[in-house]
């Protein structure tokens, strides 16, 4: 038996939600009070901002508000073209390891250890030279301590 088409089913390409989201009158009326006291509350911001007797970390939090407000917040997002997108994120991520402070630590603790390395192997090798100098004064030594011998039998 064929199956009845569900007429309720979305066309594709066609929204779900053609009028698109309500309006909610609430906002709007928020906006409007806000619109109405928005300079009161700048100048409140900045009287904040400039009173030496408030607290330095609210100072900074007004001068930060008023700065967003009137250049606007720092962009936050990376903008990489489809055309070398793949050279860009790598710049991208090679820049973030090398400015993230615990990368930046990871880095300075390899070259520490790196450091100690060399300088273990370098006290290695001066008690390698250490011991063949110590080896050979004691060959040395010994060889003329063999040539007083000789003599003294040369003297007998």
């Amino acid at each position: 038996m064929p199956r009845a088409v569900n007429s309720s089913r979305w066309v594709p390409g066609q929204s779900g939600n053609p009028g698109g989201k309500p309006k909610n009158p609430i906002s709007a009326l928020v906006k409007e009070l806000a619109g109405e006291h928005a300079e009161e509350a700048l100048n409140t911001i900045v009287e904040i901002a400039q009173n030496p007797a408030t607290l330095p970390k609210i100072r900074l939090s007004a001068a930060s508000m008023i700065l967003d407000r009137a250049i606007g917040k720092a962009p936050t997002g990376v903008a990489i073209s489809v055309d070398g997108a793949a050279e860009s994120l790598l710049q991208f991520i090679a820049g973030a390891a090398t400015s993230n402070p615990l990368n930046r630590f990871r880095a300075d603790a390899d070259e520490a250890a790196e450091a100690a390395e060399a300088a273990e192997a370098a006290e290695a090798a001066e008690a390698a030279d250490a011991d063949e100098t110590a080896e050979a004064a004691e060959a040395a030594e010994a060889a003329e301590a063999e040539e007083d011998a000789e003599e003294t039998d040369e003297d007998r």
